[in-house]
């Protein structure tokens, strides 16, 4: 098979894989919201939209500044790569206290604030996006697509049968936080494939400031 071939077959068979998963996600998602009806289903998008805003704390910038300086020194990119990890798991940390201590001081509900508490540890999870960049330089992207869109698959799959078991908001919650450390759990062990796709934690006080530094520098220019 020619390389343009194989490209193309590739990037049908992506496309093909997110387009379904996209759909089967579409038709769960009616399915929740008719199960849990209108009060349930208030805290379950409540939930999710400090979720969604507390990504603010794990930047893009993190891993397009890794993906930069790992093509400006590729033998330093294990080391670029263990540092943009780290940071990614830092920041969703900090993410996770400030979303909670926010929370407690608008004096939301107690269960509430607990669901919120699961769902924000899934923060974790986005440090998967920075284990995509040295396939990202080779151009290597089947693997980690499909990599991500299976594990949407299989979240979507565990929604309709918590649906079908009845189950109460708690293992929706539950479910979500699983999907997000399983999908990092599955970018670390795509490390497998090549040594120097492989984060190594033993990195300096150089490799951090200059992430953070021009991830800062990076988000500046976006904003203005």
């Amino acid at each position: 098979m020619s390389l343009i071939k194989k490209i193309a077959w590739n990037n049908l068979l992506v496309l093909s894989e997110r387009l379904f998963t996209a759909f089967l996600g579409f038709l769960i998602s009616i399915w929740l919201i008719r199960y849990l009806g209108p009060e349930r289903y208030g805290i379950y998008s409540l939930v999710f939209a400090w979720f969604t805003f507390l990504n603010v704390f794990t930047p893009f910038a993190i891993e397009q500044v890794v993906a930069r300086e790992s093509v400006r020194h590729p033998e330093q990119i294990r080391k670029y790569l263990g540092a943009g990890v780290s940071i990614k798991i830092l920041l969703a940390i900090l993410g996770w206290i400030c979303g909670i201590l926010i929370t407690w001081l608008l004096d939301y509900p107690r269960t509430v604030i607990f669901y919120l508490a699961i769902v924000l540890f899934g923060l974790v999870g986005n440090a998967s996006y920075v284990l995509q960049v040295p396939h990202q330089i080779e151009l290597k992207l089947l693997y980690p697509a499909l990599a991500e869109g299976g594990s949407n698959f299989l979240y979507q799959i565990a929604r309709g049968i918590l649906i079908l078991l009845e189950c109460g908001l708690y293992p929706f919650f539950l479910a979500h936080l699983g999907w997000r450390i399983f999908q990092l759990g599955l970018f670390f062990l795509l490390g497998i494939e090549k040594s120097s796709y492989r984060p190594s934690f033993k990195f300096g006080l150089q490799e951090v400031r200059d992430i953070f530094y021009a991830s800062w520098v990076l988000l500046v220019n976006n904003i203005f």
